[in-house]
């Protein structure tokens, strides 16, 4: 998501205006007859892809990003970063005459030169002609990948409004334009993520995580086990865009672990009841909370009142110098407590080694703050890994079922999530970034 201050940058009053079509905006692939997967590199848990920007391709590397609109390459002319994209010398370029300036949820913000390029895959596949940036200068996050020096942008489709917010009065039926495309019908484009099955010729133990990732353009039914689950997306009317985000209904923290009270000392009793009730964070009453899966984080970044009481119940402590909340690493061991994300009759649960992450020989827990948005949460890495996932662009839909690798579980809300907690592979290491 463009997140949370996003400006227009404009020369003057006499200002000609030219919006990016939806159908810039969407991903559209040609049709080759065969599934096609693109390998997603985690770097200190962020998925990167190798990319082409322009005719003939100039090469990045780029972080992985399902929950922006524009990617983006560094220029020439920026500032702050290695210089990579040089326009003139792509013959399928066209440049907009004006600048956004972009914050995200990592920390990362740019200055972009909005343009229209062929995007490209190496040895895979090419996008003729795709909304990009170039970005002039760039900050990046403390969390942004040594070698990254582009974005590739996979979601928000539409929300191409959020940069006029300061040109009113300059463009005459902007909103009418994004309101409309977005009803438009085009191509059923899904593409999905997901882990490959650990006897797939391509399953590599790599990136610190489990194996090989892959983003493929269109289902792909070997990445996950069970059925496939559909979610539906945020009205249109609530949100400027839709992609990729999901009304959540609750969050809840439950022990794995249970114990008969009578088989404790009396003066226990009341230390071991905390510790065994589950914490349930009620996001129903006003029915605006939504999720939006962000790949380009390895945090769930929640609201401060949903981020203090998670790590408080599971024994994490906040560490200003580092802006996490550290934990002893083996209390996942001692007194695991499962994390389940509530959606619509769906809850997803992982396991504490999900949202536990070590570095450096110490852990913090993947949830952090997000003081300045009171009902968005981010589900960054700790979700986007756990589970397969399809993106359904005609249909507003997302699809997820259980990884092949078994590291989310998928229930129906009105199950006790105790029950399950025996079918996930408990051998799984905690992420290491």
């Amino acid at each position: 998501m463009l997140y949370p201050f996003i400006g227009l940058i404009y020369a003057g009053a006499a200002f000609a205006f030219t919006a990016p079509s939806l159908q810039d905006q969407f991903l559209t692939f040609p049709d080759v007859g065969h599934l096609l997967k693109i390998p997603l590199n985690f770097i200190h848990g962020i998925p990167t892809l190798d990319i082409g920007f322009g005719t003939p391709p100039q090469l990045a590397t780029a972080v992985f990003d399902t929950g922006s609109l524009v990617s983006w390459c560094n220029s020439t002319a920026c500032t702050q970063a290695s210089s990579v994209f040089h326009r003139e010398q792509s013959s399928t370029n066209t440049a907009f005459d004006y600048t956004i300036e972009i914050k995200y949820i990592d920390g990362s913000s740019a200055r972009v030169l909005p343009e229209l390029d062929k995007l490209t895959f190496p040895g895979i596949i090419s996008i003729p002609r795709h909304l990009m940036g170039e970005a002039l200068q760039v900050t990046l996050g403390k969390d942004w990948p040594e070698h990254a020096n582009a974005r590739f942008a996979l979601g928000d489709f539409g929300a191409f409004e959020k940069y006029l917010s300061n040109a009113k009065g300059l463009v005459e039926g902007v909103k009418q334009l994004v309101q409309g495309v977005l009803h438009r019908a085009v191509a059923d484009d899904r593409t999905s993520t997901g882990f490959s099955a650990p006897s797939a010729p391509d399953f590599k133990k790599r990136d610190g995580i489990h194996g090989q990732f892959e983003w493929v353009l269109g289902p792909d039914p070997a990445k996950y086990v069970g059925p496939l689950h559909e979610l539906e997306l945020m009205p249109a009317g609530k949100v400027v865009s839709p992609y990729w985000k999901l009304p959540m209904r609750g969050i809840q923290l439950f022990p794995e672990n249970t114990i008969p009270v009578s088989d404790v000392a009396p003066e226990q009793r009341q230390d071991l009841l905390g510790k065994l009730l589950p914490l349930r964070l009620d996001l129903e009453k006003e029915r605006s909370h939504y999720g939006i899966i962000e790949s380009s984080t390895p945090y769930l970044h929640l609201p401060l009142r949903l981020s203090q009481a998670l790590n408080a119940k599971i024994g994490a402590q906040f560490d200003p110098d580092a802006g996490v909340y550290t934990i002893e690493c083996d209390r996942i061991k001692q007194e695991p407590y499962w994390l389940a994300l509530e959606f619509n009759g769906l809850d997803a649960i992982l396991p504490p080694h999900q949202y536990i992450i070590r570095r450096g020989g110490q852990c913090h827990s993947a949830i952090k703050d997000n003081p300045q948005d009171d009902t968005v949460i981010h589900l960054g890495g700790p979700f986007f890994r756990s589970f397969y996932l399809e993106f359904h662009t005609m249909a507003k839909k997302v699809g997820i079922a259980e990884s092949v690798i078994h590291n989310g579980l998928l229930r129906p809300h009105s199950s006790d999530p105790t029950l399950y907690t025996n079918l996930i592979d408990h051998q799984l290491p905690l992420l290491e970034i």
